[in-house]
């Protein structure tokens, strides 16, 4: 949850963003403590919206679609409170549909738990769903490069809107955390493709007093690697699943090897399944892992 301590740390530009995405004025702010208690009133305001509105009960509505944060989201799920909340980050291109027909098999398969499922649809950039801005033909084309120094640089490259999505993924999170009265490690965060860069890139970024219960990672790759390497140190042990087809043309199976090797050798727990199908969630072992993994990292 957002505390004001956290919100002193932050610039009066930041502050002032989460003032106007709440639709309240900074205008009368003179000092930045004004700023301050004003963002409060804010993050206070955001959180309430994405609670229950006809019934007034605390928590996120299932069956229903709600702005957090920045983010519409559709929520699935248990209709009371959650013991968990798993996020699932859909791919470059694509809507927080995809992967809503998956939720309720994890909800009938994980019994021991009542999970909320919170599926939130990208921003349009350049008029395609993205979370930041990704070339994909860069890493298509590692399928017919295998020049160690494009590799290198692309693995390195700063993404245009990175910085802006991990604060926006941050404030979703504390909403979420707001309006299910739970906290970080309560929360797994999924995704596909561009969602799995994103679920991990977030979870690397966040402080370690909001480290999250684990992470799935679907035909991911890794990204400013030496961010990341370095943001790891933040989240010993920090559990994670990987899975890649081997037959993937999108983000072809080797970068599931660096991405692997990154993320153990900066102290995280990684669980892997490689399959024979392409840039797809895979076969149907890839979601009993997925329970699994849920049901372990939530107990």
């Amino acid at each position: 949850m957002v505390d004001r301590g956290e919100l002193q740390k932050m610039s009066p530009k930041d502050l002032k963003h989460i003032i106007a995405k709440a639709g309240l004025s900074a205008s009368d702010c003179v000092e930045k403590s004004d700023l301050v208690e004003r963002a409060l009133e804010a993050c206070n305001k955001t959180a309430t919206s994405a609670q229950n509105g006809s019934d007034g009960k605390r928590g996120l509505v299932s069956g229903s679609s709600v702005d957090i944060g920045d983010f519409n989201c559709k929520i699935l799920g248990t209709k009371g409170k959650p013991d968990g909340v798993v996020v699932i980050l859909h791919g470059y291109g694509a809507t927080s549909a995809d992967f809503a027909p998956v939720c309720p098999i994890l909800e009938k398969s994980i019994q021991n738990k009542s999970l909320r499922f919170v599926l939130p649809q990208a921003l349009r950039l350049r008029g395609i769903p993205a979370w930041w801005d990704i070339d994909v033909q860069e890493w298509i084309s590692l399928n017919m490069s295998p020049d160690q120094s494009k590799i290198a640089t692309l693995l390195r490259k700063p993404h245009q809107g990175l910085e802006k999505c991990r604060q926006q993924m941050s404030e979703m999170l504390d909403c979420i955390c707001n309006a299910e009265g739970i906290r970080h490690n309560q929360i797994v965060i999924c995704g596909f493709s561009q969602g799995a860069m994103t679920a991990i890139d977030t979870s690397l970024w966040l402080p370690a007093e909001k480290r999250v219960a684990g992470i799935v990672s679907i035909s991911g790759a890794p990204i400013v690697v030496d961010q990341w390497a370095q943001n790891a140190q933040k989240h010993p042990k920090l559990p994670v699943l990987a899975t890649h087809g081997r037959t993937d043309m999108v983000l072809p199976f080797q970068v599931s090897g660096w991405l692997v090797d990154l993320l153990k050798t900066n102290g995280l727990e990684v669980e892997t399944f490689f399959h024979e199908q392409g840039h797809t969630l895979g076969p149907q072992p890839v979601i009993k892992l997925m329970i699994d993994f849920i049901t372990k990292t939530l107990s």
